[in-house]
C-alpha cells in the first residue's frame, strides 16, 4: 500500500500501455478478483487525494461519522455540466443510478491512447462531453463523481483485477495467481447504507479488458503451436547447433544488453526508472541465499512492488540511505499508475541509487552469479551517462 498523497495529475494522463509480462505473484486465502491498492477520497483540480482507508472504510460494518460521510459526497462545484446531466435522473437507489451512469457512458469509446486533458478543462468533464474516449481511470473517476452528485457516497479505487482463471489452488489450501500489467485497473465503489459495506461498481467496458486478455491468449496459443512444431527439428539438430547456440547466447547477450542500457536511459513515460527498479529486484533475488529468503518458496508470497520489498531492500542494503530508497520507491509507484514525472533530475537521482546498489550487489556475487547476470539477465555494469554514445546523441537531438 502506498503512502498518502495526491494521485496527480490526471490531466497529464495521455495513454495506457499494459504489459503482458508476468511482474509478480499473489497468494490469497480465497480467490479475489479485485485487489485494492489506493483509494481516492477528495477530487479537486483534476486530482484524487489518496488516503489509507483500509482500517476505516473496509470494515465489514461501518457507520460513518457525519464529517466522513460529507467527505465521500464532495465534488467540485464548477462541474456544472455533469450536475445538470444528473438533475433528471432516478436517484431512488444506487442500482438505478448505476444504470443511468452506464447509459451516459455508453457512447464513450474505450481507448488506451486518448491524449492529455487540455489545461482549461476538468479531467472528468472533458472525457464525458468533449473527448468521449479514455480508459479505466477516466471511467472510474467520472462514475465516482456522478454517484456523489446523486447523493451516494463513493470512492475512487486503483489496484488489480485478477480473473478467477488465473488462480491455482496450492497444497495448503491457498490460491496463487501470476499477475501482469494487463490486470492493472481502476474502478469506483459505493457505500450501501443498508448493509454498511462498500459495493464495487464497474463502469469500464468489459470488452476492453476481454480484448486485451483475449489477444494475449491468442498470441500465447500461436506461440505454443509454433514451439510444438519445432520440437522434433530441435532434437535432430541439437548436436550440430550446440556450438552455434553457444555463440548465439553470447550475441543475444550483447544485443539485449545494449537494448537494456538504452531502455535505462529512457526518461519518457518513466521507462528508465521502472527498468532500474526491475533490475534491483532481480539482482536482490539473485544475491539472496536460499536459506535466508523472506519471500517464501520461489518468491511467490510477495508483490514485487509492495512495501515488503522496500523494507527488505533497506535492511539488506544499508549503504543506501532510507531517504534515497523512499524517493526511488515513490517514483516507481507514481509511474505504475501512469503519472510519470518529466523532471530529468528524478531520473538522475534514481540512476545514482541504481549504480550504488549494483556496485554493492556485484561485490556479493560469486563468478556463477555474475555470468548469469551478464548472459541470461543481460544486466551489465551500468553505463556512465557522460560516456554513453547514445546519451550524447539524445542531447544533440534536443539541441
Amino acid at each position: 500500500m502506498t503512502s498518502g498523497g495526491k494521485m496527480d495529475d490526471l490531466k497529464a494522463i495521455s495513454s495506457f500501455k499494459p504489459s503482458s509480462e508476468v511482474s509478480t505473484c499473489v497468494v490469497l486465502e480465497k480467490k479475489k478478483t479485485y485487489l485494492y491498492d489506493r483509494w481516492g477520497t477528495t477530487y479537486e483540480d483534476s486530482a484524487w487525494t489518496n488516503e489509507k482507508l483500509e482500517e476505516v472504510v473496509y470494515s465489514s460494518k461501518y457507520y460513518f461519522e457525519e464529517e466522513k460521510e460529507e467527505l465521500f459526497l464532495q465534488y467540485p462545484s464548477e462541474l456544472t455540466r455533469m450536475q445538470k446531466m444528473c438533475e433528471g435522473w432516478d436517484k431512488s437507489s444506487f442500482s438505478a443510478v448505476k444504470n443511468q451512469i452506464d447509459e451516459a457512458l455508453s457512447n464513450i469509446v474505450y481507448d488506451t491512447n486518448p491524449g492529455k486533458t487540455p489545461a482549461k478543462w476538468d479531467f472528468a468533464e472533458y472525457f464525458l462531453f468533449e473527448n468521449k474516449k479514455g480508459f479505466c481511470v477516466h471511467f472510474a473517476t467520472t462514475a465516482a463523481l456522478l454517484y456523489r452528485m446523486c447523493g451516494y457516497q463513493s470512492i475512487y479505487v486503483e489496484g488489480l483485477v485478477v480473473p478467477a482463471s488465473a488462480f491455482k489452488e496450492k497444497e495448503n489450501g491457498t490460491y496463487e495467481a501470476q499477475v501482469d500489467g494487463t490486470m492493472g485497473h481502476a474502478w469506483c465503489e459505493v457505500y450501501d447504507e443498508k448493509t454498511g459495506e462498500w459495493i464495487t461498481m464497474e463502469h469500464t467496458p468489459a470488452s476492453s479488458r476481454n480484448e486485451m486478455q483475449g489477444a494475449d491468449a491468442a498470441k500465447q496459443k500461436k506461440e505454443n503451436s509454433f514451439k510444438s512444431n519445432q520440437v522434433f527439428r530441435l532434437i535432430v539438430c541439437v548436436v550440430f547447433v550446440a556450438g552455434a547456440a553457444f555463440g548465439g547466447v553470447f550475441i543475444q547477450a550483447v544485443v539485449r544488453g545494449k537494448r537494456h542500457r538504452r531502455k535505462i536511459g529512457t526518461t519518457r513515460g518513466g521507462i528508465g526508472i521502472l527498468t532500474m527498479y526491475d533490475d534491483v529486484v532481480k539482482v536482490a533475488r539473485l544475491t539472496e541465499k536460499p536459506k535466508k529468503q523472506i519471500f517464501g518458496n520461489r518468491h511467490s508470497d510477495t508483490d514485487d512492488y509492495s512495501e515488503v520489498w522496500l523494507k527488505h531492500l533497506k535492511k539488506q542494503y544499508p549503504q543506501i540511505s532510507e531517504e534515497e530508497w523512499n524517493s526511488f520507491y515513490e517514483e516507481v509507484r507514481r509511474i505504475l499508475f501512469y503519472y510519470p514525472t518529466k523532471d530529468r533530475r528524478i531520473w538522475k537521482e534514481s540512476y545514482k541509487l541504481y549504480r550504488k546498489f549494483y556496485a554493492e550487489a556485484k561485490r556479493r556475487m560469486n563468478p556463477g552469479m555474475r555470468l548469469l547476470l551478464k548472459y541470461i539477465y543481460c544486466i551489465e555494469t551500468p553505463f556512465c551517462e557522460k560516456d554513453a554514445s547514445f546519451m550524447k546523441k539524445k542531447k544533440k537531438r534536443r539541441k
